[in-house]
């Protein structure tokens, strides 16, 4: 099959039987973001695989590179959020300055690390949170001036950002447009005015309407939709997407809600009762799905969608489709990633690093010289064969057997024991289709593709708090 007949493959979508959903369902699967995911990592990490690939990107070839700045405040709390964020009105607040001034001055260490020399070249700048559109001007633009000086901004194309649509106004994106943002993301999640009430993030029709006016033409527009909220059905989530298709959004991604007062408080400020079930949430993503492409917007991955002509769609077309820790991407050929700010995570080739949490604790190490890093993993040649096999079918469904020769010099079902048994098994559920050359996601596959992955991966059974779903249509969601 070649990759034109491979693509046209991935538009079909057919519905999964009862059977194949009560088979799959319970089943908990990482949402494979990183692989180890971060379940796996170890709080006790020395930073010393991170110093080392830092030394390492100093004499690479390749020095491209993604950055992502979390800015971790809000105006209003969303009582589905799970991100990590605070809730501050006044952003002269000393927490606010001082965090503002601790970012910097972790830009600021990267700076020091790599010199005039050896700068890292920035290709893609993500800002997210919390809310990016929470700081004014003048901060924002500090912090972009210490990042120009730490690294190379010249290769720059992919400049995004996440806005709240309740806190910014259309001369607010119409700055944007003019400080080089060029790929808008909002966070919509649902158009319905009773579930924007039931989740406090009020922001009606007439709004967003009026900012994606100002967007401007170059500029892509992503939403951010969340299924699983209370009321919603699959009558009025097919309304939102009705909406969303009406509105032209250029790109989409849906995610399933998932409801943890355990982990996140306020939670629990939503009446559980009233969100939908297992099953009604399946049928929400099936019908998503099924009318986007309908629409004319093509599955990326997972929960991805995008127009025909969007830059991620040719770039899957042309075989470049990247993934990195906040989703797919136009880049295919760098895996540096530094993220900045509290709680944010890092991908240095070989390691992984997550930044800690706490505002206090971030702004003690940067003050004192130190990277802010409290967990890591540093790969080990397995872990990396294995991140390959997993990335590629998140990618594009599909991964040879002869590339996993040429590329590790090892026979593919010599070094992973059970891999037969594991792919009749999904070749009898209609899951993959697997030859003398290849392993391949049917078309039906795709809605389980991280129960496709998670073959090729050792830990999956380490422990339960290694397992994080955030995937596709829940069709592997844990027991709640």
């Amino acid at each position: 099959m070649n990759h034109e007949e491979s693509c046209k493959l991935l538009t079909q979508i057919p519905v999964p039987t009862k059977k194949q959903i009560s088979g799959y369902r319970n089943t908990d699967t990482p949402y494979y973001t990183t692989y180890p995911p971060g379940g796996a990592w170890k709080n006790d990490y020395s930073k010393a695989g991170f110093y080392s690939e830092l030394d390492a990107l100093k004499v690479a070839d390749n020095k491209d590179a993604a950055v992502y700045v979390h800015v971790p405040f809000c105006e209003k709390l969303c009582y589905f959020c799970f991100c990590y964020t605070k809730i501050v009105k006044d952003k002269n607040k000393p927490q606010v300055l001082q965090t503002i001034d601790a970012i910097n001055k972790e830009i600021q260490l990267y700076d020091r690390a790599f010199g005039d020399q050896d700068k890292p070249v920035v290709r893609q700048l993500q800002w997210g949170g919390g809310t990016p559109n929470y700081l004014t001007e003048q901060q924002f633009n500090y912090l972009m001036d210490s990042l120009r000086n730490a690294f190379s901004m010249d290769l720059l194309e992919e400049f995004a950002l996440e806005v709240d649509p309740r806190t910014v106004s259309s001369e607010d994106i119409q700055k944007l447009n003019s400080f080089g943002v060029n790929r808008i993301s909002m966070g919509i999640q649902d158009f319905n005015p009773q579930v924007q009430e039931a989740i406090n993030r009020v922001q009606p029709l007439d709004t967003i309407l009026k900012l994606v006016e100002t967007v401007d033409s170059a500029t892509s527009l992503n939403f951010d939709l969340i299924y699983g909220l209370p009321h919603q059905t699959v009558l009025t989530f097919s309304e939102t997407i009705d909406t969303c298709i009406k509105i032209g959004a250029d790109r989409l991604s849906i995610y399933c809600y998932d409801h943890t007062p355990d982990i996140h408080r306020h939670h629990a400020l939503m009446d559980q009762s009233l969100m939908p079930s297992k099953n009604e949430k399946i049928e929400m993503f099936i019908m998503a799905a099924q009318t986007l492409i309908s629409a004319g917007y093509e599955w990326i991955g997972i929960d991805h969608f995008a127009k025909r002509e969007d830059s991620l769609t040719m770039a899957r077309d042309q075989g470049k489709l990247g993934r990195t820790l906040n989703g797919y991407s136009v880049f295919r050929e760098f895996n540096t990633e530094f993220g900045i700010g509290p709680s944010a995570i890092s991908s240095l080739s070989k390691t992984y690093t997550q930044n800690v949490k706490d505002l206090g604790a971030h702004a003690k190490a940067v003050q004192a010289g130190e990277f802010p890093i409290f967990r890591g993993w540093d790969l080990d040649n397995d872990d990396l064969l294995r991140r390959e096999v997993i990335m590629e079918l998140l990618l594009y469904g599909r991964y040879s057997f002869s590339k996993f020769e040429q590329r590790f010099e090892k026979d593919m079902f010599s070094y992973f024991k059970g891999l037969s048994g594991a792919l009749e098994r999904l070749q009898r559920d209609n899951l993959v289709e697997a030859n003398d050359c290849a392993i391949e996601a049917t078309p039906l596959g795709r809605y389980y593709i991280h129960q496709i992955a998670k073959i090729f991966d050792k830990y999956s059974t380490a422990s339960s708090d290694y397992v994080r779903t955030h995937a596709a249509i829940k069709l592997h969601e844990k027991n709640s």
